[in-house]
């Protein structure tokens, strides 16, 4: 019977410990990437029986997560982000110290690093070469204040066609704008007319082009000019245009702004080839597209993160450029993690080395920026557990008044 009384404290210990599991879990309910606790429990077995068959009550014997998904929540902000599938983020403090986290809400503070509510600096890797998409090393990620600086504009190309039926006296115009070394922008005017026999004719196939700007930029006549030639399919024909085989330069000198000079290159050919921009196909002459490099300095107006994690700066130039990409963490055994507070994570010896990756790579989820993953409680358990629980503690509180009856009833056989 005194075992009985001991069991029964065991049980109200037990009951007790889960009891304050499923109240953390309710209290949580709204906890940025919280993950539900589960308490297990064990018998305690007497180890002095030689037989090995009796209990000797319970206890809590682990405390473990559930991480099954939370559902995103959006919320508007771009630097709030959530993952969809499997990793952690990775922050860090002044030390170095990496935690790992399924809460995403960063944001920027005053020396332009993204960081967690506490302060702690998330991890990515810097894009050296957007390209290529070759990245450095982990490191925490800063985005840089600095305006976009202006780019002369060294190329442009067009997409255009030609009609080869066009008579002598049409004529066909269109404008680039670009821009020199400080940034000042200029039209440059592209007049095409039909190339012309002896007699006054139109050849078929045959553009004479040439380029003016306004004389406000500059007094000294554009270099430039020259001629497009197409084969009966109406495909460029680079060995008959002039200037021949290769890509014509057009050169501005005397730039009035004070500007260096400026030689751009217009690019229809690709290793001797047409690239298919310029036709001379039955129709209307037209341009349907342009592009050139080149820029005017650029404020920076925010942030962009896409699904595989790539950060980007956006400028008031229309600029935008990737710097970093965020960097995840996944474990071989996450249930061995170490709960830090504040939806931080440590390794440890039972969940392993981490492993580390790029967002929507192999194993590792992609990235929904605007929204946070939410809570994974499910509150219609959480609210059985804690019947169940109650009525627990409550049988082995009577365990223990039952057996004190008992012993009082043996008392009494002495009197």
């Amino acid at each position: 019977m005194m075992k009985s009384l001991f069991e029964g404290v065991t049980g109200l210990n037990a009951n007790a410990l889960a009891m304050g599991v499923i109240g953390d879990n309710i209290a949580n309910v709204k906890t940025v990437g919280y993950k539900a606790g589960t308490a297990s429990f064990a018998e305690l077995l007497n180890q002095t029986l030689e037989t090995g068959g009796s209990g000797n009550g319970v206890a809590l014997w682990d405390l473990s997560n559930s991480w099954n998904q939370g559902a995103p929540e959006e919320t508007g902000n771009v630097m709030d982000l959530s993952i969809d599938g499997q990793g952690f983020f990775m922050v860090a403090d002044d030390a170095g110290t990496i935690r790992y986290t399924r809460a995403g809400n960063f944001q920027m503070d005053m020396a332009g690093d993204v960081v967690n509510p506490d302060g702690l600096r998330v991890q990515g890797k810097k894009i050296l070469n957007p390209e290529t998409g070759l990245l450095g090393n982990l490191e925490s990620i800063n985005i840089p204040s600095e305006n976009d600086p202006a780019r002369a504009t060294d190329s442009l190309s067009m997409v255009m066609n030609l009609d080869p039926a066009a008579s002598a006296d049409d004529t066909f115009s269109t404008s680039v704008m670009v821009y020199d070394s400080l940034a000042t922008p200029t039209g440059l005017d592209f007049l095409f007319t039909p190339a012309l026999d002896g007699g006054g004719n139109s050849l078929p196939g045959r553009w004479n082009w040439a380029v003016s700007v306004d004389p406000s930029v500059t007094d000294s006549p554009v270099s430039s000019g020259g001629v497009l030639a197409f084969d009966p399919d109406g495909r460029l024909d680079p060995s008959a245009c002039i200037p021949a085989g290769g890509n014509p330069t057009i050169d501005l000198t005397g730039l009035k702004s004070g500007a260096d000079p400026l030689s751009v290159e217009w690019q229809y050919l690709e290793d001797g080839a047409s690239d298919g921009s310029i036709t001379g196909y039955a129709g209307t002459s037209e341009v349907t597209g342009q592009a050139r490099n080149g820029y005017p300095e650029g404020v920076l107006q925010g942030v962009g993160v896409d699904e595989t994690g790539i950060i980007s700066t956006i400028y008031s130039n229309g600029n935008v450029t990737p710097i970093y990409r965020i960097t995840l963490a996944d474990f071989r055994n996450p249930y061995g993690l170490i709960d830090k507070g504040s939806n931080l994570f440590g390794q440890s010896a039972a969940s392993g080395q981490p492993r580390t990756g790029e967002p929507a790579i192999g194993p590792f989820g992609g990235i929904t920026s605007g929204a946070l993953e939410k809570s994974n409680v499910d509150l219609n358990s959480e609210f059985v557990n804690l019947i169940t629980t109650q009525r627990a503690f409550q049988a082995n509180s009577k365990v223990i008044t039952t057996s004190d009856a008992l012993l009082q009833e043996l008392m009494k056989l002495k009197s």
